[in-house]
């Protein structure tokens, strides 16, 4: 049950910290990026908590929310709401999930593959 709450609290906390900046009309600033990046650091680590008993899922939890921040923030950029900062800052709150759960799934030689694989394609990307 405790899980439900958290969702809740990461869904408004989530949203709290870039919706307002987007309606108003108002740049991003580092207070904003700070409780985006903590809100995320806090659900993920505290879910990983919750179902410490599954630990095969960790990763795979932690990609979801990675591919939650991604698209949202690939939704924003797209749609032209929001400014520069706000994209880079949930882009790279995704990102950094996505680094994140490659340990938290893989063993260690598919660990350094995988890191591997994922810096070519950052420098491929620009």
């Amino acid at each position: 049950m405790n899980q439900v709450f958290l969702v809740l609290y990461f869904i408004i906390f989530g949203a709290l910290a870039f919706l307002y900046n987007v309606r108003h009309k108002k740049a991003t600033t580092l207070p904003d990026i700070l409780l985006m990046s903590l809100n995320a650091g806090f659900f993920i680590t505290a879910t990983i908590e919750n179902l410490f008993n599954y630990s095969d899922m960790h990763g795979l939890i932690t990609v979801l929310l990675a591919s939650v921040y991604l698209v949202v923030s690939l939704t924003l950029h797209k749609r032209g709401l929001g400014d520069n900062q706000l994209f880079y800052s949930m882009l790279g709150i995704g990102l950094t999930l996505v680094t994140v759960a490659i340990p938290l799934q893989l063993d260690k030689e598919w660990c350094n593959i995988a890191w591997a694989v994922e810096a070519l394609v950052l420098v491929y990307g620009g």
